[in-house]
């Protein structure tokens, strides 16, 4: 790490990553993203467990169960589509925040609609919500990790979704004896949780810097440090990796 004319240490950011290496602070990150992906594969099982008992409940056709279940299909595929620009735009760690809030919202409302028509619009509001996340949450982790871990970051998320879907499978045992609102409403909690855990991360040093905010860049990069016992000089600039 070269000294600049200002004898200051010059890092990039992958610099920075590289020497932090892997510890406490990429551990919360991965952690924290990984409950994301297990939240998800639960709702999705959750869709299809749910699908006959909608059915039943609102004596809809095959057709129309159908085209229920494939309106969530669509809408998380759109958030996803839209999620990557989300989170360019306003930070990785903000559009998660906000896409928690929201999809707890909307799932709150979905649990109180009494018509399948409203039921079927505010619960794909929720899956456009979480299409939004998951962009973001990857993200997130991977650009907190060393380069050579990040291939074990994407088997922690594959295994985090499917114990994700197990839990899903599980639950919707309990639908016939609790009622499926109220057992989906305590499926929610975990949203809350999540949403705290995000709220006291911190945000990518990398799309900081990107958007011109230097100094709030390095604070989290001193932070990064720290947390896993490396040494921090005192003074040191943090310039884009394409510099």
């Amino acid at each position: 790490y070269q000294p600049n004319i200002y004898g200051m240490t010059t890092l990039s950011v992958d610099q920075a990553i590289e020497r932090s290496g892997c510890g406490i602070s990429q551990y919360t990150y991965v952690s924290a993203s990984s409950g994301i992906f297990f939240l998800e594969l639960l709702s999705l099982v959750s869709d299809g467990i749910l699908l006959p008992i909608i059915k039943c409940e609102w004596n809809l056709t095959s057709v129309q169960a159908s085209g229920y279940l494939l309106s969530t299909r669509v809408a998380f595929c759109l958030g996803g589509a839209v999620g990557g620009l989300v989170g360019d735009k306003i930070g990785r760690r903000k559009s998660i925040i906000t896409g928690l809030i929201f999809q707890i919202l909307m799932t709150t409302i979905a649990l109180n609609c009494y018509t399948v028509v409203w039921y079927a619009f505010f619960h794909a509001l929720h899956k456009i919500a979480f299409g939004v996340i998951m962009p973001s949450a990857q993200a997130l982790a991977l650009e907190s990790c060393p380069a050579a871990k990040r291939f074990l970051v994407k088997v922690v998320f594959g295994y985090s979704g499917c114990a994700g879907a197990v839990f899903g499978a599980v639950v919707g045992g309990y639908y016939e004896y609790f009622g499926w609102r109220k057992v989906q409403l305590l499926v929610t909690f975990p949203c809350y949780l999540a949403l705290v855990i995000f709220t006291f991360l911190d945000s990518s040093p990398r799309h900081l810097l990107v958007r011109g905010k230097q100094k709030q860049a390095e604070v989290i990069v001193k932070k990064l440090l720290k947390r896993n016992g490396k040494r921090v000089d005192d003074q040191f600039c943090l310039v884009k990796d394409s510099d």
